[in-house]
């Protein structure tokens, strides 16, 4: 019998981020440059999970001011401070759209390389998770050489942290790049999960393994599977709070729905899409409006909708062009 897919629940924010706000500002009230360098991170890092893109900012700017190009300043929590603001910064005008970011990206990442083995491959998820998991990135020779140098490094290292974060960055670009076999990806991205799980690391990064897991059951022909595994991840980034994953969640879940394209299974990608573009967001947060243009651009071909279908496509093309989201070009000039 068809069922109703199960769809997440509207997220309402708890206090954590106010928390977060309140230790900022603790931080900030003791007047030590290095203990305000060191710290930001927390605070730093749950805003841009969360979304809350120019707050994060404010925050990856504030430490670049105090670090004053120390890359060392402040490293009792992450190995280079100013190398993640620096980055983080990037990471942030990305999700607005604004022009630099991903000079932003790669200056914060070289630092990272040039001060800390363990740095690198931390700063490197910035542009090898969220980037290219929404878009904003299309890996090349210059990154598949990069990921494969970093995964090296930290093996050397013997930092397990190090390790993990390099095999996530690894198997990312390998799943994503046109001129290489991605079979290999599929491996390492299980081999990765698996590290996060056991090093306890943060588990934003698994449900991103778990979405190219369930991406790949829709491409090996188990939709059902996909399905499910996609509706999970959803449902639990909108209890959490969670966004930086959520516009690839949905697009998983969407596309899966329509390859299978019973009646209801049209339904539930419109529910889908719908429950995206209900997500509160600040204005200008780039990955759920192009997520949703795509996405409304398949809807509307499943539903014989082809005139829908090249409106929307050409407002995704123009949306990724402005903002500089190399993936998502690739995508529309594909779909045109």
């Amino acid at each position: 019998m068809t069922t109703t897919t199960a769809l997440p629940r509207p997220y309402v924010a708890s206090g954590a981020l106010k928390e977060y706000e309140a230790f900022a500002a603790l931080v900030e009230s003791i007047g030590e440059p290095p203990m305000t360098v060191g710290l930001f991170y927390a605070a730093g890092q749950a805003k841009w999970e969360a979304g809350e893109a120019t707050e994060s900012l404010r925050l990856a700017q504030r430490v670049v001011d105090l670090a004053g190009g120390d890359a060392t300043m402040g490293d009792f929590v992450i190995g280079s401070p100013l190398a993640w603001a620096i980055t983080l910064k990037g990471a942030a005008g990305m999700f607005l759209g604004r022009p630099g970011w991903r000079g932003d990206l790669e200056e914060g990442i070289a630092l990272a390389r040039s001060v800390d083995a363990a740095a690198w491959p931390f700063v490197q998820l910035y542009k090898y998770a969220a980037a290219v998991e929404n878009g904003a990135v299309l890996p090349d020779a210059r990154d598949m050489a990069e990921t494969a140098e970093s995964l090296e490094v930290a093996q050397r290292s013997g930092n397990n942290t190090a390790v993990a974060y390099a095999t996530l960055n690894r198997a990312i670009t390998l799943l994503h790049n046109d001129f290489e076999d991605p079979s290999a990806g599929l491996e390492l991205m299980a081999t990765g999960r698996e590290m996060l799980v056991g090093e306890q690391l943060t588990v934003a990064l698994r449900r991103l393994s778990d979405i190219e897991l369930a991406r790949e059951r829709a491409r090996s022909g188990d939709l059902s599977g996909a399905i499910d595994l996609a509706a999970t991840v959803l449902a639990e980034q909108f209890d959490t709070g969670e966004m930086i994953f959520r516009g690839p969640a949905t697009t998983v879940l969407v596309e899966a729905l329509l390859s299978r394209g019973s009646g209801v299974d049209i339904v539930n990608a419109q529910r889908a899409i719908d429950a995206l573009a209900a997500v509160p967001t600040e204005p200008g947060f780039v990955p759920h409006e192009l997520a949703l243009r795509r996405l409304r651009a398949l809807l509307a071909r499943a539903q014989g909708d082809e005139p829908g279908y090249r409106r929307f496509v050409e407002r995704f093309a123009a949306g990724a062009r402005e903002a500089g989201f190399e993936g998502y070009v690739a995508q529309a000039d594909a779909m045109a």
